[in-house]
């Protein structure tokens, strides 16, 4: 079943990455909403390791429309589950119109050096009050 959920994944990203910055608010929640499993229901957590609290955590934060958990997000684009970076990178770009040149299935090289954007990104941001 993981196989088929990253293939799906794959091809989804495959088709879609040239109009990423097209997307709307909805497709971009269809796709994170797709991609948490639909088995026993889980607690969405940013600290869980399992993939699908993760996906859950992921999923509100990009439904929440604010950049709080925006450290978690860039956090989960290091995930070694590539469906957790792809929605991770999908919120992030829900959330603030940017993908700072990061591919889900790029090499680990090429996506640290993405990520390495992100944090200088969350640097330059206010911090959220809690």
């Amino acid at each position: 079943m993981k196989k088929a959920i990253l293939q799906a994944v794959d091809s989804l990203y495959t088709a879609e990455v040239n109009r990423l910055p097209r997307l709307g608010p909805v497709r971009v929640a269809l796709a994170i909403s797709v991609l948490t499993p639909a088995c026993a229901p889980v607690a969405p957590s940013y600290t869980d390791p399992t993939p699908a609290a993760r996906l859950g955590a992921i999923r509100e934060s990009a439904q929440s429309g604010n950049t709080d958990d925006a450290q978690s997000l860039v956090e989960n684009l290091a995930s070694d589950d590539p469906t957790v970076r792809f929605a991770a990178i999908s919120a992030l770009h829900r959330l603030t119109g940017e993908t700072n040149g990061y591919r889900f299935n790029d090499p680990w090289e090429t996506r640290a050096l993405a990520i390495s954007a992100w944090k200088a990104w969350l640097a330059k941001q206010p911090t959220p009050a809690h």
